[in-house]
């Protein structure tokens, strides 16, 4: 996940979110940095129109982001899980 840091949400640390794999054809998304909790959200086009959200949520800690968890949210059965970051297998 790679997220631009530029305030554009109109509040401090949050902006831009894309996401490279999986999950489809994901395009871009929002993230925004609540307290200590980072909040991403990951649109995904599902065909004929429908569009499905990723939404991840992780503990940061300056600068550093701590095991997460993720839910798949499109009008159908769940699919959610734990979310790991860092340099090697990380989300």
């Amino acid at each position: 996940m790679k997220l631009n840091d530029d305030d554009s949400l109109g509040r401090q640390h949050s902006g831009e979110a894309s996401l490279s794999g999986g999950f489809g054809n994901p395009t871009g998304g929002q993230f925004e940095l609540i307290g200590n909790t980072l909040v991403a959200t990951i649109d995904v086009p599902e065909g004929e129109g429908n569009l499905g959200f990723l939404v991840i949520t992780a503990r940061a800690d300056n600068g550093t982001l701590g095991r997460g968890i993720f839910d798949y949210a499109n009008g159908s059965a769940p699919n959610e899980g734990d979310a790991m970051f860092g340099a090697n297998g990380g989300c």
